[in-house]
């Protein structure tokens, strides 16, 4: 369950740690269903010895200041939900929809989603149909582990006709000709993809949405009185802040395992060589008008596995990877007050440009970071270094072993 003892480190945290790990994970094949941050998986605890369970009577007594704490944010979360449903405001409807969608993300003991859930995001799309946000928070919802509704689909084919020329809407698609092993259609939408100027999967628009419901809805007298004097220190508004922030961190992005996966063009065996230029064009599509860093990242991975990039491209992206390292050093858990004004002003430059890699450059400008890195800065890690490319090889290698 989601505690409050360290508010504004785990808003910093839900902001930062995602993109590196989401973009391992789908390199890799591993599952990564979203840009939020999960917790370190717990060790599984020890089997009794007996049937019967001795209580553990040196176990930490439950703080009744941290209890009231809780229960007053619950109070909260709720009031704002109420107050979203009962809004005139078809976004609003929809934006409730949505944050009570991320609490399941950020706290296992929350109930999942409900019928009412449905009922009123199927308001809010025909209320609103040609609010792009609205048609995104629809064709994004699930509940569960089902396919998508036909609300979903519904949404998806509207959002297409509001924003024709976005690449990241066709991922979906990419995704489900994957599942049937169709490599016609998957060649078809890379296609259709490659065609497209922009791509945007709506982090900074939610970003944005759901901090003016933070700030429509700030947090009350009851829970402020509880929170850590530290805390007391800040203004409120940082709050409204973090919680956009973790929001928006547990709002699951588009499928990109998919997309990875064609682009691996193996020019020994002859694989995938009819899709290195249309994949070429959308990572740089991605690298140029990704919003968030997961973009950027991934837009350099498809022009590394296609093999279709330049000595220009590992140039860019090592400069993007020294940015991203030196913002990474400049972050300081152990100042609540300096962790908050990182907080706010790499939300607002994200939220004013629409780039989450533009927010990190405004950052280290700020820092007196340089532009370009040192000549013997090492980015052994970055999109194209010889462990990158080594990895590429030995994946390659095995999948071809296997399939003998």
């Amino acid at each position: 369950m989601l505690r409050h003892k360290s508010f504004i480190a785990l808003g910093i945290l839900l902001l930062l740690c995602a993109s590196a790990a989401h973009v391992t994970a789908t390199e890799t094949g591993e599952e990564a269903r979203s840009g939020g941050c999960t917790a370190p998986a717990e060790a599984p605890a020890e089997q009794p010895t007996s049937v019967v369970d001795v209580p553990d009577y040196n176990a930490e007594a439950p703080d009744p200041r941290e209890q009231a704490r809780e229960a007053a944010w619950n109070d909260y979360r709720r009031s704002v939900y109420d107050s979203l449903r009962r809004s005139s405001d078809p976004r609003d409807w929809a934006l409730a929809v949505m944050t009570h969608q991320a609490r399941f993300q950020l706290d296992d003991a929350a109930p999942d989603a409900t019928a009412d859930d449905t009922t009123l995001l199927e308001r809010a799309v025909r209320a609103a149909p040609d609010d792009a946000l609205v048609q995104w928070i629809a064709a994004r919802y699930r509940v569960g582990d089902a396919a998508p509704s036909a609300l979903a689909v519904g949404a998806a084919q509207r959002l297409l006709q509001l924003q024709p020329n976005n690449a990241a809407l066709l991922l979906d698609d990419l995704a489900a000709a994957a599942r049937r092993n169709d490599p016609t259609a998957v060649d078809a939408v890379l296609n259709r993809m490659s065609a497209r100027t922009g791509f945007d999967e709506f982090q900074s628009v939610v970003l944005k949405a759901t901090l003016d419901v933070y700030r429509r809805h700030p947090l009350p007298d009851a829970y402020w009185d509880l929170v850590a004097e530290e805390e007391k220190k800040l203004p409120r508004e940082t709050f409204a802040f973090v919680n956009a922030v973790s929001i928006a961190a547990a709002v699951a992005m588009p499928a990109y395992q998919s997309l990875v996966e064609a682009c691996r063009v193996n020019e020994a065996s002859g694989k995938n060589p009819q899709r290195a230029a249309n994949c070429a064009a959308i990572g740089r599509v991605m690298v140029a008008q990704g919003g968030t860093f997961v973009d950027n990242r991934l837009g350099y991975t498809l022009l590394r596995l296609s093999r279709a990039y330049t000595d220009a491209d590992v140039a860019a992206a090592r400069r993007d990877d020294w940015l991203y390292s030196m913002h990474m050093q400049s972050i300081r858990l152990d100042d609540a007050q300096a962790t908050a004004d990182s907080i706010v002003a790499y939300e607002t430059d994200w939220m004013e440009t629409g780039s989450e890699l533009e927010a990190i450059r405004r950052a280290g400008a700020r820092a007196g970071v340089a532009t370009d890195p040192p000549a013997d800065w090492g980015d052994d890690s970055g999109m194209f270094s010889a462990e990158r490319l080594r990895a590429d090889a030995q994946r390659l290698a095995d999948r071809a072993a296997a399939q003998k």
